[in-house]
């Protein structure tokens, strides 16, 4: 069977998939490349010269492609390698139900408040209302553009424990930049210009990377046109060159990649890619931040791609060095996460702070869905050397996710996050 475009896939489950990854940024030769490693190809081929669709019966391996979206919704589950519907009921076509809303930074707070019984069932049926507002408080409080708003809290639990963030609240959401309700505005990622202004680029869904201009780092005024193109880049991360170009760093789910511009509005893609899951030892690779260990010598650290849907935890965190920011080189043992020396907890869109003294801090998600312990949201850990991380402590912010520290020029350190409103969409706080 010959698949140039998603409308080629004759099953209609199957052609939702990939067009969830088509919107995640993910080209149709990404996900044919996919396909053919898990085998799927073989079976899409024997479709050929079938009388109806019987065949796809056997076609089970398609599932696996649910694991690439974005969009919030969990793994189909059927007896014949379809999505069954229960007595007419499919939880992907109701808006209400919060399988549809599912975050990496709000998921592990709704699967903590439903239970896996509840959250497993929802497959089945619609919410009912004392489930909505168990789980309510699990998203972000919307607002004006600049309105204070408070950061959302677990139902029933307090923590008491030290705190270093306050967070000023929700900066953008749709529809700014054009972006629908209910789809997100994510990824934020800042750089100080040479007038002393801040720019602030994020992912803008089904747009692309858009950026925006602030005096202050706090009101941005939107700038026209788009960075670079939806299909071509998620979760930005922006870097200044030695010779004042700007590259941006993005993820690619398989890969990471890079764009390079002269003037931070106009960015050519380079060649080649600058570090792949494969090396990095991971499934997928996302988040790549970076910081300038000494003269003429990089470390980016990056994570597991948190993906809706796979349940939360299980994330760890990465490092590679490089000396000319293109070509890196994977640093053995894992800085958090599973096989770390020392902080073994879920770690996430890790983004590094490096000190005076050469001492590194990586602000980072962890979300675990613990019954006990710190709430889940933004953590920070901190090296002696960038490597072996040892203390960590909540930074305050519940749920935030996608960290990006900016050191004004008033000396002032500001972090930029994301969070997400079921009723609105990705925000920016």
């Amino acid at each position: 069977m010959e698949i140039d475009e998603c409308s080629d896939i004759p099953d209609l489950t199957q052609r939702s998939m990939c067009e969830k990854a088509e919107k995640m940024g993910m080209s149709m030769e990404d996900m044919m490349e996919m396909a053919e490693e898990m085998g799927m190809l073989d079976d899409m081929d024997g479709m050929d010269g079938m009388d109806g669709m019987d065949g796809m019966d056997d076609m089970d391996g398609m599932d696996d492609m649910d694991d690439l979206t974005w969009d919030g919704s969990l793994d189909g589950e059927s007896l014949d390698g379809g999505f069954d519907d229960f007595d007419g009921y499919d939880y992907r076509l109701d808006d209400t139900n919060m399988l549809n809303h599912l975050r990496p930074e709000n998921e592990a707070c709704i699967f903590h408040s439903l239970g896996d019984a509840t959250f497993k069932a929802l497959r089945t049926r619609p919410m009912d209302q004392a489930e909505t507002d168990q789980v309510m408080h699990c998203f972000g409080s919307g607002g004006e553009d600049g309105q204070m708003v408070d950061s959302p809290q677990p139902a029933g639990d307090v923590w008491e424990g030290p705190t270093i963030c306050t967070s000023h609240g929700v900066f953008y959401q749709p529809p700014a930049f054009g972006v629908a309700l209910g789809l997100p505005i994510a990824d934020p990622t800042a750089i100080v210009l040479d007038d002393g202004r801040i720019r602030l680029y994020a992912f803008a869904q089904e747009i692309g990377i858009v950026s925006a201009v602030s005096d202050d780092g706090r009101v941005f005024v939107e700038e026209s046109g788009v960075r670079i193109p939806g299909t071509e880049a998620g979760q930005p991360r922006v870097w200044r060159l030695p010779d004042g170009r700007w590259r941006m760093y993005v993820s690619k789910v398989r890969e990471i990649v890079s764009f390079t511009s002269d003037d931070g509005l106009d960015f050519i893609k380079d060649p080649g890619d600058r570090l792949t899951a494969q090396a990095a030892g991971l499934p997928a690779i996302s988040s790549p931040s970076i910081v300038e260990v000494e003269p003429g010598l990089w470390r980016m650290y990056y994570s597991t791609l948190a993906v809706p849907g796979t349940g939360p935890g299980g994330k760890r965190s990465g490092s590679a060095t490089s000396t000319d920011l293109l070509e890196w080189t994977v640093d053995p043992g894992w800085r958090l996460g599973e096989g770390a020396q020392y902080l073994t907890d879920s770690a996430e869109h890790p983004f590094p702070v490096i000190a005076a003294d050469g001492s590194v801090s990586l602000f980072y998600g962890k979300f675990r869905a613990s019954q006990d312990g710190a709430p889940d949201g933004l953590w920070r850990a901190t090296s002696v050397d960038g490597l072996t991380f040892t203390d960590e402590a909540y930074t305050g912010l519940y749920f935030g996710n996608d960290p990006e520290v900016l050191l004004l020029p008033s000396g002032e350190r500001i972090i930029y996050y994301g969070n997400f409103d079921p009723a609105i969409g990705g925000q920016l706080l």
